[in-house]
């Protein structure tokens, strides 16, 4: 005997038509019509009508007069160091140390706050779910306000 669940989910054929020793695959309406998959462009055969474009500009002429600069080409008497220029290089390296300081001080003191409040006197390890519950999830949520608040008041 099967148990319920099974006989349950058992998989119910549909009633064949009043020939029963047709096939199932067979039964169909249209068994004519061949089945053809859909072509799919390779990598060595691709359509012609797709432009090849050039990665690398063609080389200048050196006996032609010079022709008009290329939008986005820096002029010849920037100065530059490792290949950048010295303007992109004075937005870059302030933006690095700030960066290289905001993830210095981060480190440090996500490393040292466990360590500072369970060795303080009269603490121990039971504070730290309190403090995250307790003190972190208010303040963050009261930060968030007062930062809507003043984007709001202030113009930017």
């Amino acid at each position: 005997m099967e148990s319920g669940l099974v006989a349950s989910h058992r998989l119910r054929l549909p009633a064949l038509p009043s020939a029963a020793h047709v096939h199932l695959l067979r039964h169909r309406r249209l068994a004519a019509t061949p089945l053809r998959l859909p072509t799919i462009p390779t990598p060595l055969r691709q359509p012609a009508a797709l432009p090849l474009r050039p990665c690398l500009r063609p080389p200048r002429a050196a006996s032609v007069a010079s022709p008009a600069p290329v939008p986005g080409d820096a002029p010849d008497n920037s100065r530059k160091f490792l290949g950048v220029d010295a303007l992109t290089l004075k937005k870059i390296v302030p933006l690095g140390l700030m960066f290289f300081c905001i993830l210095f001080n981060y480190t440090i003191l996500r490393d040292t706050k466990d360590v500072l409040v369970v060795t303080a006197k009269g603490s121990s390890a039971e504070i730290i779910p309190f403090l995250k519950t307790w003190v972190n999830l208010p303040m963050a949520i009261g930060f968030m306000l007062l930062y809507s608040k003043l984007a709001d008041v202030l113009s930017k």
